[in-house]
């Protein structure tokens, strides 16, 4: 969350494609997807579990 409030300027101003690791705590699955929505409503989220068996190596991807 720290790196996303502090990329906050970068973000609204080149708009990248995100891709964020979510699956660090149970908080970040929800909390991060609430920010970027908050923030940057225009931006189109997904969740992408990599590794089948496990939710490790879950993402949040956002593009425009």
């Amino acid at each position: 969350m720290e790196a996303l409030q502090g990329a906050v300027n970068t973000i609204a101003k080149y708009k990248p494609k995100l891709a964020i690791c979510i699956y660090h705590s149970d908080e970040d699955m929800i909390r991060i997807a609430e920010w970027i929505h908050d923030n940057f409503p225009e931006y189109k989220l997904f969740v992408r579990q990599h590794f089948k068996y496990s939710i490790s190596e879950t993402v949040l991807y956002g593009f425009m």
